[in-house]
């Protein structure tokens, strides 16, 4: 979501692209002709990985959006998690807080339809 809000440096595109490349096999597809389309899977659903099984668990009830005004004490956003992904919470909440940024002018509105393919 943060890079809806806020984009990516050409840098940060070839990292996380890089990243992507070295986080699984890399099939060689020559053999096969013509254009060829991949889905890179990261797991996610609960999942370590794509072949583990979905855990409905875990997930984010967000209470706040891009725009809305927040106050001390508001709940922004609620996390669910199992006995099973507990010691993962610490890291979903840096990753959330390093995703969101709180500031005392209002945020820009962006639009749900970014681009049609």
């Amino acid at each position: 979501m943060a890079i809806v809000w806020r984009g990516m440096t050409s840098d940060e595109t070839v990292a996380l692209v890089e990243a992507m490349l070295h986080s699984g096999t890399v099939m060689d597809l020559s053999d096969i002709p013509g254009p060829k389309i991949d889905k890179h899977p990261t797991g996610g659903a609960g999942r370590s990985d794509v072949l583990s099984r979905i855990d409905p668990t875990p997930g984010i009830v967000l209470h706040k959006k891009v725009g809305d005004c927040v106050v001390v004490g508001d709940v922004i956003a609620d996390f669910h998690l199992n006995a099973t992904h507990a010691r993962s919470l610490p890291a979903a909440i840096e990753q959330f807080t390093k995703a969101i940024e709180i500031t005392d002018a209002p945020g820009a509105q962006q639009p749900l339809i970014l681009q049609r393919l």
